[in-house]
């Protein structure tokens, strides 16, 4: 996002300095979010709609004709959305699989590495093929598979509503 921010709006390394601050403060409170009324609604919608914002937020960046200004908002959508997504995931996996929890919040971690790492790579061969538009469009269409994988799978209906605890009959 810096190379961006420096090329497309002339922007210096402290203000660029920023623009990362503006995405860290917003990705503290998209995660914030989920803890207070976001968290009562069920967690797959929520991740599937907060990875399709994420992905406009990040193709309206790169696509859009827009001023710097717009381009730090956008990366505020980007970062509030990416909050929410990700403690979402993790409250779900913890949910989802109660029996394993220290085993799938390991496998998850390393899922988000390697794609972070292959994110990266094809973030760095899009630059080198078209420039900063390629980018766009491959997190839309990133953002819709994400997207797409979260609303697949099961239990439509998991939040962060408190879950009751079974009644243990009395032993008289």
């Amino acid at each position: 996002i810096g190379a961006f921010y420096s090329d497309r709006f002339g922007y210096s390394i402290q203000q660029i300095g920023w623009v990362y601050f503006v995405a860290g403060v917003m990705l503290l409170l998209g995660s914030l979010m989920v803890g207070g009324r976001l968290g009562a609604r069920p967690l797959r919608p929520l991740i599937a709609t907060s990875r399709v914002l994420t992905g406009l937020a990040v193709a309206g960046l790169f696509l859009l004709p827009i001023s710097g200004i717009v381009g730090v908002g956008l990366v505020a959508v980007q970062g509030v959305t990416t909050g929410v997504a990700m403690v979402s995931v993790v409250v779900l996996l913890s949910r989802e699989s109660p029996a394993g929890r220290a085993t799938t919040m390991a496998l998850n971690g390393s899922a988000m590495s390697m794609g972070v790492a292959l994110g990266s790579a094809l973030g760095g061969i899009s630059l080198g093929v078209a420039d900063y538009w390629l980018l766009g469009v491959g997190a839309m269409v990133m953002s819709l598979f994400s997207a797409g994988i979260v609303l697949w799978g099961a239990e439509p209906s998991v939040s962060l509503a408190p879950v009751p605890e079974p009644e243990v009959p009395s032993q008289v």
